[in-house]
């Protein structure tokens, strides 16, 4: 009974804290519509945000449809020019976009556009603006986290041009020059200048934008021009136009692809780096061969002890992992039975894999070597 009283004094404190500032929280959320499970994800995480106690507008953004841009592809094609940027860093990142990586870029464009729109219509500073991708995995701990956010950045009057929720890099000891940089809102809750600790946005699957930079007319024509993955965009963006961005420490969502609860839709390549299974058993494959042979069994029972966590996923990512050890074993008829069983999960899935993703290359070639 004590501890259901507490709950209800602790609800009724956030809503107290939301409620003085009469916040309106405009979410969102770049979807696919080829892709319907995301939808139900996105309505479990709605109830999540609901019991935050904020006014809450939730936004499908699902204009760009892959196979209508299938049909449309000559015409989408011209208006995307892989121009180098003149800086290096960022003109080795230009590649060709597949279908998926442009229905994601499209339906972010057109995002920022609805919010541009909605706050050059309302110009209310009581208005906030989140934008979401459709496989963004929602912490537990965001229904306190996020009023307790709101309330300090408001209170005291905290500038930011992007804010980013779904980067867990932890940072070690920091030097004066980047504490005086970093935001300490709360003993909950730290905002950490992302330029000073990344170059490169690893995702971009929940962020905060002050409306006012799409104002900047060179700003919002350069953010138009398609030529990156919209990471590397918002990156690059950020860098040229020297934007005030965060990121949160700790996280308040993860992006569900790289954690490996849900197939990506965009990359080629889905490495897993917020999932440390994972990354173990990626770290086990890359051993030279001699290393792998002198300790196999040792080696192989680490890789195991790892997949058997994720093996209940049946994520055709770590599905490609298992066949790498097997052939790694010179067990090629397993690896090759491990492949089928993955390309097939990736069929049922919206999967972005094609000739030049490693797992097509890797399957080839096993098949080539039972030849």
């Amino acid at each position: 009974m004590a501890k259901k009283i507490e709950e209800i004094e602790e609800i009724k404190e956030i809503e107290d804290m939301i409620n003085k500032y009469n916040i309106v929280l405009n979410v969102y959320i770049v979807h696919c519509s080829d892709f319907k499970d995301r939808k139900t994800l996105m309505e479990e995480n709605k109830v999540i945000f609901e019991k935050m106690g904020i006014e809450l507008k939730w936004n499908y953004i699902e204009k760009y449809k892959i196979a209508e841009l299938k049909e449309n592809i000559q015409e989408i094609t011209k208006n995307i020019k892989l121009e180098k940027t003149g800086l290096e860093d960022y003109d080795q990142l230009l590649e060709n976009l597949h279908l998926n990586q442009l229905s994601n870029i499209y339906n972010h464009l057109e995002a920022l556009s609805e919010i541009k729109k909605h706050y050059n219509e309302y110009k209310d500073t009581k208005q906030l603006y989140l934008v979401l991708e459709d496989d963004v995995f929602v912490m537990n701990t965001i229904d306190k986290l996020m009023p307790e956010l709101i309330d300090k950045l408001i209170e005291n009057q905290v500038k930011f041009d992007m804010l980013f929720f779904g980067i867990p890099i932890v940072i070690g000891q920091k030097n004066e020059e980047k504490l005086k940089n970093d935001v300490k809102l709360s003993d909950n809750i730290t905002l950490n200048y992302s330029r000073q600790y990344l170059k490169y946005l690893p995702s971009c699957d929940s962020y905060m934008i002050n409306p006012e930079i799409l104002n900047n007319d060179e700003l919002y024509k350069e953010l138009n021009k398609v030529k990156f993955t919209f990471n590397f965009e918002l990156s690059y963006i950020i860098e040229k136009f020297n934007l005030k961005t965060y990121y949160t420490a700790p996280h308040f969502m993860l992006d569900g692809s790289k954690m490996g609860v849900i197939p990506s839709s965009i990359n080629l390549n889905n490495i897993h780096i917020y999932s440390n299974e994972f990354m173990e058993m990626v770290n086990i494959l890359n051993l030279s061969d001699e290393e792998f042979i002198t300790n196999q069994d040792k080696y192989e029972k680490e890789f195991n002890t790892h997949y058997e966590k994720l093996k209940v996923y049946n994520n055709p990512d770590v599905l490609h992992l298992n066949a790498i050890l097997h052939n790694k074993m010179k067990k090629h008829e397993t690896a090759l039975n491990i492949f089928k069983h993955a390309h097939d999960r990736y069929q049922q899935m919206p999967s972005n894999i094609t000739n030049e993703s490693n797992f097509i290359i890797d399957y080839v070639k096993t098949y080539e070597k039972l030849q």
